[in-house]
C-alpha cells in the first residue's frame, strides 16, 4: 500500500500475505501471523525523535541559546515524528488484535474445535515461549492430527 493522505504516517508497504486458500501451516511459516510491522516502524520514529533532540541540544550549546528556545525548536521539529509514532502504535495494536483473532479462527477451522485453555495460556504467557508454529504443532498433537470435517 503506497502512502496516501489516508495513511501518510506509514513509511513502508504492508507485508504481503498468502492467499486465504493456502494451508494454515504455510501461512504460519510465511509469517502471516507474526507481530505487526508497525511496531518496528514506530520504534524508528522514536529513534528519529531522540536524534533530533540531541542535535538541537548540541546546537543550542554551540550557539549559547536559552533552554526555552532549544525546547521550542525541539517541539516544533519532532511534532510530525511524534504524531507518526502515535498513529503507528495505534495501527500496531489494531493489527495485533486482528492477527490474534484471525489466528484463533484459523486454528478452530483447521482442527474443528478450539482449546481455549491452550490458546489463553499461550496468549497470556503462562506456557513457555511458543512460536506460532509451535502453538500450531501443540494443537495438532491435541487433535491427534485429524482435521475436522465440520462446517465453518
Amino acid at each position: 500500500m503506497a502512502r496516501t493522505t489516508y495513511n501518510w504516517w506509514r513509511r513502508n508497504d504492508k507485508r504481503k500475505k498468502l492467499d486465504k486458500k493456502t494451508p494454515l501451516i504455510d501461512k504460519i511459516k510465511h509469517g502471516d501471523f507474526e507481530y505487526s510491522q508497525y511496531y518496528d516502524e514506530a520504534q524508528e520514529e522514536l529513534k528519529t525523535i531522540e536524534r533530533i533532540t540531541q542535535e538541537h541540544k548540541e546546537r543550542g550549546k554551540r550557539l549559547a541559546l536559552r533552554g526555552v528556545t532549544v525546547d521550542e525548536n525541539i517541539r516544533k521539529d519532532i511534532d510530525q515524528y511524534h504524531r507518526r509514532y502515535t498513529r503507528l502504535m495505534k495501527d500496531h495494536y489494531e493489527e495485533e488484535d486482528r492477527l490474534l483473532r484471525d489466528l484463533r479462527k484459523e486454528l478452530k477451522k483447521e482442527f474443528g474445535k478450539h482449546w481455549d485453555y491452550l490458546y489463553e495460556s499461550w496468549l497470556n504467557g503462562k506456557t513457555d515461549d511458543l512460536s506460532v508454529e509451535e502453538l500450531y504443532n501443540t494443537y495438532k498433537k491435541f487433535s491427534n492430527g485429524t482435521k475436522s470435517k465440520s462446517k465453518r
